[in-house]
């Protein structure tokens, strides 16, 4: 039960906690070639909401505090090659973006990242050094640890010990998580309570939240035999999603009701056939009470920015590909989105949620495109991109109609291109933001400067749900700071 380590002391419940990593329910995949390199630790003041306990309510007091942070607690990287084959392994047919992985003293998350081109497009050298002092070549490794996913590392006297002893009892590496495919991602996801009850939300936000839900029961309640294709595909549920052919699915459907619909449309006019649907849907709509309301969302897997975790692994200075409060999506950036709003799962305080700008560059799409396009955010959470999409775009179109060309003259002829954030706002001064566009005329790049309100917290995003850390105080707990990854920091929840 020791699995080779040496005596240290430790809180029995950990240790059980640790050791019982190797026995998670995982799908087995090839031991790497890996090392562990030390966590990148840091100090930096952060406005935060101090907490002191006090009866009968503990009191919030809102002051700057200097925190320390792991940059990259629990984060990793995965080549591209060892990623492909442990997407194999485990039934994937594309290269995952990241994985969740365990073993014997071991959890955390790697993220996909061609490390090894790194080390000679970047470094311009290819040895790191691990926790224990020892040297290896990049170019013969599969995967980069960092100190917080090897829990019990001091007491091993190697990593090579670690390995030796796991392979002699016979434990495995394991994949508990990876993440979905990009075609895979779903446009839309239903919303929980924790997400809602942190917004400070007016009357009218609260009724357009709740629209895109009202609507989508109103159009399976009305009866329309000239249409019934959204009550169908609601019947069939996750039937509907299968690319299967039409003979098929209708084999797997079981339910004589829904048959007998899809045969005769006007039969959705019929009582009995409404009260079934009616029926069926009770669940969700006593769940849309509870905050369940359905959005342009999804959930996906948020790391901290792996260029920067490299350029630490091998003693350059890091500045990463992402600023500070903008993240790198490919999905959103898919659906003209330029601004999201993030938020943990599960969410424990107002600080996990954050309004990040979207940010492209041509490095960032080189190393991305590289990593075969997956769905990534640099931040140091776990969470889910929730996007305004719809009002953006056509706030977007409208911008477009609006601009003439600057070179041959053509009006509204525009294609949107990209957002950038010129000027941050700050409490006492408004900031600027820039939209750029190409004509589709002439191909030359125009661009229209907007103005971005005021911060009303501090963080550099209006409308702000009070999106700071928050730790406690005296002899209070700890709740919930954020900005653990790199490029993390406090942020403010987005207008819906």
């Amino acid at each position: 039960m020791r699995a080779g380590c040496k005596d240290i002391e430790i809180v029995l419940a950990k240790w059980n906690a640790y050791y019982a990593l190797g026995g998670s329910a995982t799908l087995q995949v090839s031991a790497p070639r890996a090392a562990v390199i030390p966590d990148c630790n840091i100090t930096r003041k952060h406005l935060v909401d101090f907490a002191t306990p006090a009866e009968p309510q503990d009191t919030l007091e809102r002051v700057e505090k200097e925190l320390s942070f792991n940059l990259w607690d629990g984060m990793g990287l995965i080549s591209p090659e060892m990623a492909q084959k442990w997407g194999q392994e485990i039934g994937d047919d594309y290269i995952p973006g990241c994985f969740v992985i365990r073993n014997a003293f071991v959890k955390g998350l790697v993220a996909t990242f061609d490390f090894h081109k790194f080390a000679h497009e970047k470094a311009g050298k290819t040895e790191i050094t691990d926790i224990y002092g020892k040297t290896y070549n990049v170019d013969d490794l599969d995967v980069i640890l960092t100190e917080s996913q090897f829990k019990l590392w001091k007491a091993y006297d190697s990593w090579d010990s670690y390995i030796g002893k796991i392979t002699e009892l016979g434990w495995h590496w394991g994949v508990t998580k990876a993440a979905d495919s990009p075609s895979s991602l779903k446009r839309y996801m239903r919303t929980n309570y924790q997400f809602l009850q942190v917004l400070q939300l007016s009357d009218r936000q609260l009724a357009n939240l709740c629209k895109p839900t009202l609507d989508w029961f109103q159009s399976l309640m009305v009866p329309c035999e000239k249409d019934i294709s959204k009550p169908l595909l609601y019947l069939l549920g996750k039937t509907a999603d299968a690319n299967i052919s039409s003979e098929e699915l209708w084999n797997r459907i079981s339910d004589p009701f829904i048959r007998c619909l899809a045969i005769n449309p006007a039969l959705i006019k019929d009582s009995y056939i409404q009260n079934r649907i009616i029926s069926s849907l009770n669940k969700r709509i006593r769940q849309a009470y509870m905050g369940r309301l359905m959005m342009d969302a999804t959930y996906q897997f948020l790391v901290a920015d792996p260029y920067a975790l490299c350029e630490y692994m091998f003693g350059m200075p890091i500045n990463g590909l992402i600023p500070e409060h903008q993240c790198y999506n490919k999905h959103w950036q898919r659906f003209g989105a330029s601004r999201v709003c993030v938020l943990r799962s599960p969410l424990t305080w107002r600080s996990e949620v954050n309004g990040v700008f979207l940010t492209s560059s041509e490095e960032a799409d080189d190393w991305v495109s590289a990593l075969a396009i997956f769905a990534l955010i640099f931040l140091g959470i776990m969470a889910i991109a929730v996007a305004a999409v719809r009002a953006e775009k056509k706030r977007k179109e409208r911008m477009g109609q609006s601009l003439t060309c600057t070179n041959c003259g053509v009006k509204g002829n525009m294609k949107y291109d990209r957002y950038v954030v010129l000027v941050r706002p700050t409490r006492k001064s408004v900031g600027t933001g820039r939209y750029y566009f190409i004509c589709q005329n002439c191909g030359e790049e125009n661009y229209k400067d907007v103005v971005i309100p005021k911060d009303s917290d501090g963080t550099g995003f209006a409308g702000s749900a009070g999106g700071r850390p928050f730790v406690g105080g005296g002899g209070g707990r700890s709740f919930g700071s954020f900005g653990g990854g790199f490029s993390g920091g406090g942020g403010a929840s987005t207008r819906f």
